[in-house]
This record gives structure tokens, sequence and C-alpha cells, in this order.
């Protein structure tokens, strides 16, 4: 009986002070390699507008955050699957995403584009992409806009373990297309001196937030509030626009 209690006890300790506990402890959070300028490699270092964000929150929480950087699906994988990370920085929010994933509020938007070699003239339109292979993010708006257009089975998406492997295909010819953010997309066309044109693009821009484990409310609201304050702060405005809007 008596140690019944004790485990009711020690588990409703755990349910109401676990904001208390992470805090001052260390946070594992994954991020992409090559998605720049959001998140990349720098000199060997985390670097980006979202690892940016990352070190903000992490004062306002006054908790070590960890950087896990790595291949994006990997990211993913380890936190839907494994207890390596609790967190992602920088996740697209989507219906899909949101049945295996928490999401904080968002503190910005992406839109996703296709982009073509500018000097392919059979390539301008989502119809010339029909039986040809194209590189892609699984589960991005642009796979849903081919789904609504009636394209998705017709045309070969293959997944590439960097957006910049992506760009190196497309300036090859190996690949007549890319699907990649138009911020990526662009960056990476300057950096490898590649000549893009844009032939399709989301309709919408999406929502981009930090992501947790499924049922991990706790973590989420510390991330949301930590996004509360800072979202309103002239500090982050000058940070998006030095990353995002130069």
């Amino acid at each position: 009986m008596y140690q019944a209690c004790y485990w009711k006890l020690t588990f409703y300790l755990l349910i109401c002070f676990y904001p208390f506990i992470v805090s001052g402890h260390q946070i594992t959070c994954g991020i992409s390699d090559g998605f720049p300028p959001y998140q990349f490699k720098d000199n060997k270092m985390a670097n980006g507008f979202d690892v940016q964000v990352l070190k903000l929150v992490e004062k306002q929480l006054n908790t070590k955050i960890v950087i896990k950087q790595q291949r994006w699906s990997d990211v993913v994988s380890q936190l839907r699957f494994t207890n390596k990370l609790d967190c992602i920085f920088g996740m697209e929010i989507s219906k899909r995403r949101e049945q295996s994933f928490l999401f904080t509020r968002p503190y910005y938007r992406r839109k996703i584009a296709i982009f073509a070699l500018e000097n392919n003239k059979q390539i301008n339109s989502l119809k010339d992409l029909i039986g040809e292979n194209i590189t892609g993010d699984r589960h991005s708006s642009i796979e849903k806009l081919l789904q609504d257009e009636g394209l998705i089975k017709q045309i070969r998406i293959k997944e590439t373990r960097s957006k910049e492997e992506s760009i190196k295909l497309l300036k090859t010819g190996k690949f007549v297309a890319m699907i990649a953010p138009k911020a990526v997309g662009f960056h990476l066309a300057k950096q490898f001196d590649v000549n893009v044109k844009v032939i399709s693009e989301s309709p919408e821009s999406t929502p981009v937030a930090i992501a947790v484990k499924k049922g991990n409310a706790s973590l989420a609201n510390q991330f949301d509030k930590a996004l509360q304050t800072l979202l309103d702060s002239e500090q982050f405005n000058t940070l998006k626009y030095n990353w995002l809007n130069k």
C-alpha cells in the first residue's frame, strides 16, 4: 500500500514540476546541415537563421540547447522514432507532420518553389515535368500542389541528402527541376553559379516552427513562451531582416 502511494506521488510530482526540472538542463535539438540560409555548416559550425533563433531561445530559457546537425531526413526520423532528440528547429508545419509532431507557434514563413535551369526552354510549367525526374522534399506544400493538379504520380521525385546535392544535380542536367524554398534555391544558385528560373511556387507561404515529440506539451509550451517574447522584440526583427531580407 505504502509503495503504491509512493509511486503515485512521484508520478504526480514529475507531471507538475517537469517544466522546472527541464530548466537548467540541456535540450538536444536537430537541424539540417545543408539548407542555407536557414540551416547549414559554416567552417564546420552550425549557422543560419534557425540556428540564431535557437540561440536566442536558449538565452530566454536559460537552458543549454545542444545542436545535432545532420541530414534532414535523419533529423526527422530521430525525433519521431528515437530518444536522441528533443526537438527540431525550423520545421515547416503541415497537416501530415502534425500527426507525428507537436509544434510551437510559427516564427516565420517560407515560400516553396520549383526551380529549373534558365536555359532549359522545354521546362516552363508543371505539366512540362510529366515523366521527368526532379529533386524535392517529402511532405512539402509543392507536393500537395502536384497532388491537387493530378500530377504527383506522373513525376518522379527523388529526395536528396541536401539542397547542395540537389542544385548540383540540377546544374549537371541529371534532374530537370528542384523543389526548394525560394530563399534556399536562389542562395544556392548564386553560390554554385547556376542560372535558374522559378516555374511554379506554392500559392501560400508555409509556416515554420519548432517541433517536439507528440505528448511533450511541457517542452512545446516553454519554447512557445520564449518565442512569444522574441517575436515582439527588435532583436528578432533585426535578425530576420539580416538573414532573410537582404
